[in-house]
């Protein structure tokens, strides 16, 4: 499944991932999203169990 998810803010440059500007459609992977949102809430560790769906993920 692909989401295409419209870049509201940018990443903080702390994190050096060079981001298009404010508004231009991104086309992500559900797993690529969960990523992008913990690292934009400072998430440093993240616990799961692996398999399945939730693959992509890690």
């Amino acid at each position: 499944m692909r989401v295409t998810v419209l870049n509201e803010r940018r990443i903080p440059p702390h994190l050096g991932k060079p981001t298009p500007p404010v508004g231009t459609p991104v086309r992500v992977t559900g797993a690529q999203s969960l990523v992008r949102s913990l690292e934009a809430v400072g998430a440093e560790v993240v616990f799961g169990i692996p398999g399945g769906t939730i693959l992509p993920a890690y």
